[in-house]
């Protein structure tokens, strides 16, 4: 926050690092920037400085989720809506529009679908980015959550 310039440079020489090690390697990169935070990564020109890293991360910004599902950001980003307690008709509407978003599930098996659309097992891997679009990313509840009762996980 003190030295924005000095951070995104670090970043991306860990960045290209990581990118030549996987190359190395025989792999083929994947970052996910957010992992407590919700910064608009893309804004800082970070994806289009690394077409050969394939970015992707979990978002609450509604309009970043449209972006993705209306294929208005990098190619190599991909965007999760997460489904919370307040805005399941605007994820709806997100996996209208092509975009993916994720759900924690109390049950203790996951839905094949919710709402019609497809349910894919989340806790298996964090590669969103494998997902095909208008799936959700599907979530057991754990600690708390089996608990919650606010909306934010869904009884099926």
């Amino acid at each position: 926050m003190k030295d924005r310039a000095a951070f995104l440079q670090q970043l991306e020489k860990e960045i290209r690092l990581f990118a030549e090690r996987c190359k190395r390697q025989g792999y083929r990169p994947a970052v996910r920037l957010n992992g407590t935070s919700d910064v608009n990564w893309e804004r800082f020109g970070i994806m289009e400085k690394f077409p050969e890293v394939q970015f992707y991360d979990y978002t609450k910004i509604y309009k970043r989720a449209l972006l993705w599902a209306n294929n208005k950001l990098p190619k190599n980003y991909h965007v999760t809506y997460s489904l919370n307690e307040d805005n399941k008709q605007k994820a709806l509407y997100v996996l209208k529009r092509g975009g993916n978003i994720s759900a924690v599930f109390r049950s203790k098996k996951l839905p094949k679908k919710f709402h019609g659309y497809k349910v894919t097992n989340a806790d298996n891997s964090d590669l969103r980015f494998i997902d095909p679009r208008n799936t959700i990313a599907g979530l057991y509840a754990k600690g708390k959550a089996v608990h919650d009762d606010s909306g934010f996980v869904q009884d099926v």
